[in-house]
C-alpha cells in the first residue's frame, strides 16, 4: 500500500499532532514538518525514559540519537 502525504498527515492528527492551519491537504510543507518533528520529540522523550531505565541495568551503555526533519524553503 502506498502511503501519501495526506495519509501521513491524517495519521499525525489521529496521534494528537495537529495541523491547525492547513489540515491534511497533501502538501508536505512547514506545518507537516513541524508536526513530524513534534512527534519525533515525543518519541525521543519516551526513548530517553527507556534508556534511563536501561542505564540502571547496564551502566555506561548509551545510544542517544536525535532525529530532525528540516524545512527546505517550503511554506
Amino acid at each position: 500500500m502506498k502511503t501519501t502525504v495526506q495519509d501521513l498527515q491524517r495519521r499525525l492528527i489521529a496521534l494528537g499532532f495537529p495541523l491547525p492551519k492547513f489540515g491534511p491537504d497533501g502538501d508536505f510543507g512547514a506545518e507537516s514538518i513541524a508536526a513530524i518533528n513534534n512527534a519525533l520529540d515525543e518519541l525521543a522523550m519516551w526513548r530517553d525514559v527507556g534508556e534511563k531505565e536501561a542505564a540502571k541495568e547496564h551502566p555506561g551503555h548509551s545510544r542517544h540519537r536525535r532525529y530532525r526533519i528540516h524545512n527546505r524553503g517550503r511554506r
